[in-house]
């Protein structure tokens, strides 16, 4: 019996793979930011969170406290800055507050 194990890759990178080629990128890195939004901005702002959604590296943010939404507008970019760093790649692009 001839085995070839020429082609042989490991379950990561098939599921890599299926993922990228079914388009599911963005939602599991938005499923990933909801998750860790608390570790990013702190459990105040988090808490003060109403949904988050991520679109074209573009994440969109609806908080309950104009106040706070004032402070988040003025520092989209530094959580953009800070997502990415999280991450350790290129996440996010842009912020937006609502």
């Amino acid at each position: 019996m001839d085995l070839h194990f020429g082609n042989i890759k490991s379950l990561g990178d098939i599921i890599k793979e299926w993922i990228e080629e079914h388009g599911m990128q963005p939602k599991l890195q938005e499923a990933s930011i909801a998750r860790d939004w608390p570790q990013i901005v702190g459990r105040s702002t988090a808490q003060l969170t109403v949904d988050l959604f991520l679109r074209n590296r573009t994440l969109t943010v609806r908080l309950r406290s104009a106040a706070l939404r004032s402070e988040l507008h003025m520092r989209r970019s530094a959580i953009a800055d800070k997502i990415n760093d999280f991450y350790g790649r290129r996440v996010v692009d842009s912020v937006v507050i609502r």
